[in-house]
């Protein structure tokens, strides 16, 4: 997402006309306060996933330790951008373990934007060696579940882009194409259309099926050293090289608001982890990631309209749990109450018990009443 974010700052930056002198200051802040050691070591170290909503207020303070300013509808903008793109990349991917050779297309990305910083460059670089160090032999079941964590991240996030609409990447609803007329199979992945089943851990046997699609093999399994050109996936590399207009976001927008603020925890922590103070300079300036006032003003109303809709399915759905909770304790009142009252033929165990009981009490009463009643005839008792 630290990627993404400098491919977009970069681009609008040129967009807007700001000086190359002004411009390489704020990326260059940005990506140092990103890339510091410190955030560095405490960002790989074992860690719950955050919350969006703690996401975006960590990336605006990512952003304001730079000269620039954004604004709140500006800074909503950025995050979904960043949001949909990542999303975009991991659904995209061939397998797990292509989410490291994305990583390492992002910091090759911030590598080429900052390649004049020499002591940000040499921080990507750590960065790079912390990712091998820790991932470069992960299992891919472990990548996998990592993955599956990542997606519940971006689950529900569905805004329109306008550079994914334009390149056919993206329908009109927010939902992603993912694949064209040709499907490209993971490093050592056989195509689809055979099942074998395996006894005793050998093949016993196999059946086979027809697929629509066409599956051709990997281009290249990728190169994760530094300085390496060919990783293996276009994902993860810069978009925003080849325009200068404006990315427009739709149908939604204000990813980072949905589900609340962030926990007090992680403000903490997310505070923490930033090296850097916000900078108050008189001589910043305020950039707009939009084209003019009229496509602001849009994204703020259907950001609005969007985040009442998400704040009303969520009360509806919390009033329909709390009916149900309170119908499960009228019912539990209820149960009780008929068991206060002993309640005959409750269930079948209880039915089983009532007429155990009446039993052994009726048989108790009859030898009771014999004992008590006239004595039998002598000549009734036998001797054994």
């Amino acid at each position: 997402m630290g990627g993404e974010m400098s491919y977009i700052l970069e681009q609008r930056l040129q967009a807007q006309n700001v000086g190359e002198e002004k411009s390489n200051k704020v990326l260059h802040d940005i990506m140092a306060a990103m890339f510091s050691k410190k955030f560095l070591d405490v960002l790989f170290r074992p860690q719950e996933m955050y919350s969006r909503g703690a996401m975006r207020q960590f990336f605006e303070k990512i952003a304001h330790s730079s000269i620039m300013r954004l604004n709140e509808a500006s800074m909503d903008k950025l995050f979904d951008l960043m949001t949909m793109a990542v999303k975009y990349q991991l659904q995209l991917a061939r397998s797990a373990s292509d989410l490291m050779l994305i990583t390492l297309n992002h910091l090759d990305g911030i590598r080429d934007i900052l390649k004049n910083a020499t002591d940000v460059v040499e921080n990507v670089n750590y960065a790079h060696k912390l990712m091998l160090n820790y991932y470069a032999q992960t299992p891919i079941w472990e990548m996998t579940l990592i993955r599956n964590t990542m997606m519940s991240f971006f689950q529900d996030a569905r805004v329109k882009v306008s550079v994914m609409l334009r390149e056919k990447r993206q329908l009109e609803d927010g939902r992603f194409l993912l694949f064209g007329d040709e499907i490209e199979l993971q490093p050592g992945g056989p195509p689809p259309g055979i099942v074998r089943y395996i006894e005793n851990g050998e093949i016993a046997k196999f059946t086979t099926f027809n697929v629509t699609e066409s599956f051709v093999p990997p281009t290249s399994t990728g190169n994760t050293e530094i300085g390496a050109e060919d990783r293996g996936t276009k994902l993860g590399e810069n978009i925003y090289r080849a325009t200068t207009d404006s990315t427009q976001v739709k149908g939604g927008g204000g990813l980072g608001k949905v589900g609340g603020p962030p926990a007090g925890d992680e403000l903490k922590l997310l505070t923490k982890l930033i090296a850097r103070d916000e900078i108050v300079d008189k001589k910043g300036f305020d950039l707009s990631l939009f084209a003019d006032e009229f496509e602001e003003k849009n994204f703020a109303e259907e950001s609005s309209k969007h985040l009442q809709e998400v704040n009303r399915l969520e009360m509806k759905d919390k009033r329909s749990l709390n009916k149900a909770l309170q119908e499960m304790s009228v019912n539990e009142s209820n149960t009780e109450e008929r068991r206060g009252r002993r309640a005959r033929g409750e269930d079948m165990l209880s039915l089983l018990d009532e007429a155990a009981t009446k039993s052994t009490t009726t048989t108790t009463r009859n030898r009771s009443g014999s004992a008590k009643g006239s004595r039998p005839r002598s000549s009734s008792i036998k001797k054994t």
